[in-house]
């Protein structure tokens, strides 16, 4: 994002309109990333590694107005 980061603006839409479902699609599959995440306001979280099916799952969880948080880290990494 040529502007601003994905936690940037996921930060503003929070500070705004808490009923919004926010979707992080990233590379990185850190347990700090999904937690900074959570911690705005995420509703879900996948990588872009994953699968488009899990991506779709996803989708469909917020739709559904459930969060989608499947990614495990690997060991050892910051929490």
């Amino acid at each position: 994002m040529p502007l601003c980061d994905g936690f940037a603006a996921a930060r503003e839409i929070r500070k705004t309109d808490r009923t919004t479902p926010i979707l992080f699609i990233s590379l990185a599959r850190t347990e700090l990333f999904i937690g900074v995440a959570r911690k705005i306001g995420a509703n879900g979280y996948v990588t872009k590694s994953d699968p488009s099916t899990r991506i779709l799952e996803a989708i469909d969880s917020l739709l559904d107005k459930r969060d989608f948080f499947p990614v495990e880290s690997p060991p050892g990494q910051i929490s």
